[in-house]
């Protein structure tokens, strides 16, 4: 199947299979890819993908698996607790419960009879990205991580895109609404574009995006806005080490800014890698470009060639040998 992406290429999509699992009591939604060529008995690496904030499984996954198919990985994508098609308050979207949904997504991987168990990575973009490092400091058996345009700190990044007049009038907000929560049990819902700061013009984007993905992006609650305001993946991210970290940021990325990459190449340790996709090839606002179904063919390829050197396929015995990344592989959004 061929879907349009950012400059009038095709890209190949494949809309995966249909799976589920559990994380702690709320049923989780995902998405499989394996690789057709796959021989019985062989065992493969497998990737969890953690998309960005408000984005669902459906959204730049099935551009970028077939990739990584190719390459030789099998990929996971789900919708986090509280988005899409999993369970959970629709719009509660709390961190640190969509990291242990990626730490779920791994033990759902080490069931499969085609899963190498000791092969599982982790990729996440946007806030996808602050959460793939959130999971895998707390869980070992993230081999090796790739956070693309992930905030290290909640609040600071949330000051920055906000400006401090407007951070103040929503740290108030969050008080009021946690003192009527405690007493009421009711909540307040806002819009999710109004929480990430947008503009008319990147308002009018997302909502055509959403023609395409009507469940993206849904209201959210205040509470939502209170707990990534004391989400702090920086202050954990050392904890990854000895297990090798590649962070990727673009120049131009304003919901994200890069010296959030910074902050948190910084603070990891060894092995670690950064780098900062410069505007000549990095011409977006977001951690990537907006639309499309994948990622663009040179960030596509330092993904693979992050995975093939920490936890790389022995396929010797497979026909054929591996087939090569396409052109271009896409364009992936922010999420």
């Amino acid at each position: 199947m061929a879907a349009p992406a950012q400059h009038g290429e095709t890209v190949e999509s494949k809309p995966g299979e249909k799976v589920w699992f559990h994380s702690g009591t709320t049923k989780i939604a995902g998405l499989l890819w394996i690789p057709e060529d796959i021989r019985e008995g062989e065992r493969l690496p497998a990737i969890v993908i953690a998309r960005g904030f408000g984005s669902v499984k459906e959204f730049v996954n099935p551009g970028f698996a077939p990739v990584l198919n190719r390459a030789g990985y099998i990929v996971l994508g789900f919708d986090y607790p509280g988005l899409g098609e999993s369970g959970g308050v629709s719009g509660r979207l709390i961190p640190t419960e969509h990291a242990e949904a990626i730490r779920a997504g791994i033990s759902f991987l080490q069931t499969l009879p085609q899963v190498d168990p000791e092969k599982i990575g982790l990729l996440g973009d946007s806030m996808g990205g602050a959460h793939v490092l959130y999971a895998a400091a707390f869980d070992p058996r993230a081999k090796c991580v790739i956070s693309y345009g992930g905030p290290g700190d909640g609040d600071r990044w949330f000051r920055s895109l906000m400006g401090y007049e407007r951070y103040l009038k929503w740290k108030d907000m969050i008080e009021a609404e946690r003192r009527k929560r405690t007493l009421t049990g009711d909540v307040t819902y806002v819009s999710a574009f109004d929480f990430l700061a947008f503009s008319e013009k990147e308002r009018a984007e997302w909502e055509e995006l959403q023609d395409e993905f009507p469940t993206t992006h849904p209201p959210i609650t205040i509470e939502t806005a209170e707990k990534y305001l004391e989400y702090k993946p920086e202050a954990v991210v050392g904890q990854i080490s000895p297990r090798p970290v590649f962070f990727v940021t673009a120049a131009t990325s304003v919901i994200v800014p890069p010296d959030e990459s910074i902050h948190l190449f910084e603070a990891a340790r060894e092995p670690k890698k950064l780098w900062i996709i410069p505007p000549s090839g990095a011409s977006f606002r977001y951690a990537t470009h907006l639309k499309g179904h994948g990622y663009a063919a040179h960030v596509a390829k330092a993904f693979i060639d992050w995975f093939d050197e920490w936890i790389p396929p022995d396929r010797s015995g497979a026909e054929g040998g591996r087939a090569e990344a396409p052109a271009h592989a896409g364009a992936n959004g922010h999420g």
